[in-house]
Parts: C-alpha cells; sequence; structure tokens
C-alpha cells in the first residue's frame, strides 16, 4: 500500500488554568502510552507541543497536544486519565482511518456526499503534502442533483474513503471502481427495508440501520419492486445519509408533505444531502418537481 499523509488534530476543551505541567513531559507520557497500545507505531516528539505518529501501515499523523495541556492545566489530578483517553483515541483513529492491512474489491461500496462536503476534501488536500496529493484524494463521480458519489472500503469495525492510491494497488480504474461497488451493495444489502411513516400515512421510510440507507438510491433496479406497488410515480426524499422516504405520487398533498419534510431535515441537519425530490423511472432516476 502507497504510503499516506495527512494531519489529524484531537482536542479536548476544557477551560480554565491551574498549575502547568512541563509540556515536554506531557508528550513524554503521551509518546509511551501511544507506544504500549500499539506497540508498531513509530512515534517521535517534534516539540513539546507536537508528536508525529507512524502507523504500520505507513499513515503519518501530526498530534497537536496544545488542548490536552490545557486540560490538563485546568485539572491536574485528572491529567493522567485524560492523558489516557486522548493517546487511546489517537490510535483508535488512526486505525480505523488506516482501514484493514490488506484491501479487497469485495470491500468496495459507494455513499452520496454533497457539494458542500466535496468542497471540504478539496481544502484538506491543499494542505497535504504535495506529492502525496495525486494518491491522497479520494476517489469519486458526479451523480445528479449535486450529489456526488464517494467510495469507501468498508470492513468488520471500520469504514473509510477508498484513495486514488487504493485503485492503483488493486489495478483497477474508475469505471471498475463504480461497478464493484454496486455489484457488492447489490450482493449484500438485499431488498429495500421499509416501514410506513410515523403519524404520516401514505409516506414510508427506508429502515436499514446500516448508513447505507441513502446509498440505496443508487441501486436503480431494486427500486422498481416498490415503483411497481405504490401509487401512481415513485417519488423519493434522501435528506440524509441514513434518511429516505417515499410516497407515490397520485396523492399531490402527500408528495408535498414529503418536500416539506426534507427540507426541514435539510435545513436542521450539518451533514445534510439534498431537499431535492426524485421520481422512478425505468430509465434511471429523473428530479421531480411540484
Amino acid at each position: 500500500m502507497k504510503k499516506t499523509s495527512f494531519c489529524l488534530c484531537l482536542f479536548i476543551l476544557i477551560a480554565g488554568c491551574k498549575k502547568e505541567e512541563p509540556q515536554d513531559s506531557l508528550a513524554r507520557k503521551v509518546e509511551a502510552r501511544i507506544k504500549s497500545l500499539a506497540p508498531k507505531f513509530k512515534v517521535e516528539i517534534s516539540d513539546p507541543a507536537t508528536l508525529k505518529v507512524k502507523t504500520d501501515q505507513d499513515l503519518e499523523a501530526t498530534i497537536s497536544l496544545d488542548n490536552l495541556k490545557l486540560a490538563c492545566q485546568s485539572d491536574p489530578p485528572a491529567c493522567p486519565q485524560m492523558t489516557g483517553n486522548f493517546s487511546e483515541k489517537i490510535v483508535s483513529s488512526l486505525k480505523a482511518a488506516q482501514g484493514p492491512a490488506e484491501i479487497k474489491p469485495e470491500m468496495i461500496r459507494a455513499v452520496l456526499k454533497n457539494q458542500e462536503y466535496m468542497d471540504g476534501l478539496a481544502g484538506v488536500y491543499k494542505q497535504s503534502p504535495p506529492e502525496k496529493r495525486a494518491e491522497n484524494k479520494i476517489v469519486s463521480k458526479k451523480f445528479m442533483a449535486g450529489l456526488h458519489i464517494v467510495y469507501v472500503i468498508d470492513s468488520p469495525g471500520s469504514m473509510r474513503q477508498l484513495s486514488v492510491g487504493d485503485m492503483q494497488d488493486l489495478k483497477l480504474t474508475p469505471e471498475k471502481v463504480h461497478e464493484l461497488a454496486l455489484a457488492n451493495m447489490e450482493k449484500a444489502l438485499g431488498e429495500i427495508p421499509r416501514a410506513d411513516a410515523p403519524e404520516l400515512p401514505g409516506l414510508f421510510v427506508v429502515t436499514a440501520g446500516d448508513s447505507y440507507e441513502a446509498a440505496r438510491f443508487l441501486l436503480h433496479k431494486k427500486w422498481e419492486k416498490i415503483a411497481k406497488e405504490i401509487e401512481g410515480d415513485l417519488i423519493v426524499a434522501i435528506p440524509t445519509r441514513d434518511l429516505v422516504f417515499f410516497t407515490g405520487s397520485a396523492d399531490e398533498n402527500r408528495v408535498r408533505i414529503l418536500f416539506e419534510m426534507a427540507k426541514r431535515v435539510v435545513d436542521r441537519e450539518p451533514y445534510a444531502l439534498t431537499d431535492k425530490l426524485f421520481k422512478w423511472t425505468p430509465g434511471g432516476w429523473v428530479e421531480f418537481s411540484l
């Protein structure tokens, strides 16, 4: 696997200021704790406030100790416990980020993200080392209505985004990645699980509980059975990754309620997808307007 570099900042925010522990001592305590939790990780103290960590899969992270220092100043007796918790979060985050030791094509899945999310990723790329930017870039594909398909590696215990470096390691093309992601989800996710929306007769909700609710929107063929059962055209809202509602176009009032509900969710959720509605057709999804 190719080397990956990113900046990881874990913060513990507790206000206040009391007796200060020497920061070089704090750095050494965090260093020792990380090494005890992950003996294969390499830890280097760059300065009294900064550690550099490299995992056994060559994932690199820069760790700031500034906020841990503030927390320890605020409550010195609790500093050992906070230092331990801080170190454990670093190790668990890095292990989750690097994913499985071996990536296999059958682990590839797809999720939906909005334009704001993609713009944020672009900012992250600009901060990474120039020589790493190309391989660190996330594999993605423009979809519709301002949405993007982002490909992920889903393994037991962790999920992370598929990078260009990963794709090259697997000797795949973007087209093959897309094909694999949909085929893997078709096999793994089964039929669309659904139930009546609470207190909203005629509206239905996808009830999977696996964070792939919105991703099922990409499995066009699986919606055909529902489209045949619904009254009128099948109209779907995907306001967030784990909220998917649908109804039939035969009742215009229900469709209006669906739109208003999607809009309210998008307005209040920090990681929303879209308040647009979509209509199922045999040839694919199309945007639907009231």
